[in-house]
Order: C-alpha cells, then sequence, then structure tokens
C-alpha cells in the first residue's frame, strides 16, 4: 500500500482544499465539472484515497478560487527554516 498519500503534508492539502472549495460555495460536482473531472475523483481525493497531480492541483485552485502557492505555503509551513525564508525548505525530522 502506498503510505504517502496518508502523510500529515497531504492530509493538511487535502483540507485546505476541502475547507476553500466550502468557503467558495461549491460542492464537489461543480468542481468536477469545471476541472473535467467526476465528483467521484474529487470526493476521493477529499477523503485521501487518491493524489491529485500539479495540473489537477492547479486546476481545482483556479476553480475554487485559491492561489496555489498560498495553498502549499499553508500546507508545508512546518518545513520552513527558523529564520522563516521563503526559499529554504527542510522536511521536518520524523
Amino acid at each position: 500500500m502506498r503510505t504517502e498519500i496518508y502523510s500529515p503534508e497531504h492530509r493538511r492539502l487535502r483540507d485546505i482544499l476541502k475547507r476553500d472549495r466550502l468557503a467558495a460555495g461549491l460542492r464537489q460536482s461543480d468542481v468536477a465539472d469545471r476541472t473535467g473531472r467526476s465528483q467521484a475523483y474529487i470526493s476521493k481525493f477529499e477523503k485521501g484515497d487518491l493524489r491529485l497531480d500539479v495540473v489537477d492541483f492547479v486546476r481545482i485552485c483556479a476553480t475554487i478560487g485559491c492561489d496555489p502557492h498560498q495553498v502549499l505555503d499553508e500546507a508545508f509551513a512546518d518545513w520552513r527554516s527558523p529564520s522563516g525564508g521563503s526559499t529554504t525548505f527542510k522536511p521536518p525530522a520524523r
């Protein structure tokens, strides 16, 4: 079983996109229609049953009206260096 989809980063990414989708007043079926994906695909992503590729990630962000850079900054906030630099990312020790 691929366990990477259950990482804290993937969970945060799913949570952020779902939060932003709901804040935009969109249903999964709305996002699906606008991105050319099925509602089941959106549901599986939000439940953690599949991973998005970068193209789907950007399309979903555009559809729900969020900035993909900000989503990634939020999802990977704990990877930032202690100095807070925006270009220095290091995975946290596990």
